[in-house]
C-alpha cells in the first residue's frame, strides 16, 4: 500500500490503528497444503467457521445427495434477473443484494423452472457440458445448497 509520503496531501481513509490485521493466522491455523483431502478441509472448517460461513463456501453437508437430487427447486419469483454476456445477474430487492452467476451457473439457473427434480437438472448439465457425472453431481449439489441457503430458490412441494 502506498504511504502518505508518496501522495502528499492525501490521508488514509481508515487509520492504521483501526485497520484489523489482514493475512493468515499462522500461529493458530497454518496454511493447508494443496493436496489436503476434502475431508480434512471439512473437518478443519467445522472447527473454525460458523455454519453460515461453511454454507457460503459450499462446505456444509448436503445430507444424502440422492435426497437433494430428488428435490424440485424453483427460482424465487420476486427476484429480478438479466443475462449479460452469458452470465446471469440476480437482484434481490428485499435484501438489497445482487449475485452474478458464471455460464454454468446460469445454465443451471435456467433449468430451475420447478418442472424437474435436480436429478433432471444434473442429466441436462452432463449432456450439455463435457463433465463427468460425479463431478457435475458434486458441483450441482454444492451450488443448490448455496442457492437454498441464500433464499434464492425454494423447494416446490
Amino acid at each position: 500500500m502506498p504511504s502518505q509520503d508518496q501522495h502528499p496531501g492525501k490521508t488514509l481513509f481508515i487509520s492504521s490503528a483501526l485497520r484489523p490485521p489482514v493475512g493468515p493466522d499462522l500461529d493458530g491455523h497454518p496454511p493447508l497444503a494443496a493436496e489436503t483431502p476434502r475431508e480434512e478441509i471439512e473437518r478443519l472448517s467445522r472447527a473454525v467457521l460458523a455454519e453460515a460461513d461453511r454454507a457460503h463456501f459450499g462446505l456444509v453437508d448436503a445430507g444424502d445427495a440422492s435426497d437433494l437430487l430428488g428435490r424440485v427447486l424453483v427460482k424465487r419469483p420476486d427476484l429480478q434477473e438479466t443475462v449479460l454476456d452469458g452470465e446471469a445477474v440476480l437482484l434481490d430487492l428485499d435484501r438489497g443484494t445482487y449475485y452474478t452467476l458464471n455460464g454454468v451457473g446460469t445454465a443451471i439457473w435456467d433449468l430451475l423452472t420447478g418442472e424437474r427434480p435436480l436429478a433432471g437438472v444434473l442429466a441436462a448439465i452432463v449432456a450439455r457440458f463435457e463433465v463427468a457425472e460425479d463431478v457435475a453431481r458434486a458441483d450441482l449439489t454444492a451450488f443448490a445448497m448455496r442457492l437454498l441457503h441464500r433464499g434464492l430458490v425454494v423447494e416446490r412441494g
